[in-house]
């Protein structure tokens, strides 16, 4: 039966698809009752807690067969791609090293890229995961889905302090350092400025963060 899902933190597209036995997120996102949040939220991946999402009917898939035979159905798996860029205190992209993705129990061994990026197809719903590399005694933790768009002042802060702007502790109320690390931001990007979150601001800081 087709019902409206309130995003809760942490939730994300691929996950709620899979929740509601829908192999590709796509037949929720594209759906004419979504049209507004897509609007809002341009990746399905990045949603705010509250935001609604209308569940359509799933529409089952009838196939035949031969009776007295046997029949074989291979349905894929969706899988997320999970994307971590690792960056020096000059901003400069880590190259070259060697560490291990543990998303909830499975590790991956993998070497960042020229861009000090790591990437890996994780399921859909995984949660929580971590990033380890000795050769830089790096231990991070990797709340998956719980990224929040760039337009809320969550998901602003959270950006600017991955990217080591010194903006507050999330559900910080002190709108001073907020103001400050934007002002960093936008000079170190050639932007006019003037510390507020405006359309300029976030879609170069989307484009610096990659999501």
């Amino acid at each position: 039966m087709a019902e409206v899902h309130s995003i809760a933190q942490g939730e994300h597209l691929s996950q709620i698809a899979r929740k509601y036995g829908f192999r590709s997120y796509l037949t929720i996102w594209d759906h004419p009752n979504n049209e507004a949040l897509k609007k809002l939220r341009k990746d399905p991946n990045i949603l705010y807690p509250g935001d609604s999402l209308y569940i359509p009917d799933k529409d089952p898939k009838v196939v035949t067969g031969e009776t007295g035979m046997t029949h074989k159905f291979v349905v894929p798996i969706p899988k997320l791609e999970l994307r971590i860029a690792l960056r020096d205190l000059s901003d400069l992209p880590i190259t070259g090293l060697a560490c291990d993705l543990d998303v909830e129990g499975t590790v991956y061994p993998l070497t960042t890229d020229g861009n000090g990026t790591i990437r890996q197809a994780i399921a859909a719903d995984a949660e929580r995961g971590a990033v380890r590399a000795a050769a830089m005694e790096v231990d991070l933790a990797i709340g998956i889905g719980h990224l929040d768009p760039v337009e809320e002042e969550s998901g602003l802060r959270a950006r600017l302090r991955n990217l080591g702007y010194d903006a507050g502790p999330l559900g910080f109320d002190d709108e001073g350092e907020l103001r400050s690390a934007i002002e960093e931001f936008q000079c170190d990007h050639s932007l006019k400025v003037t510390g507020v979150n405006d359309g300029t601001t976030r879609e170069k800081l989307r484009e610096v963060y990659g999501c």
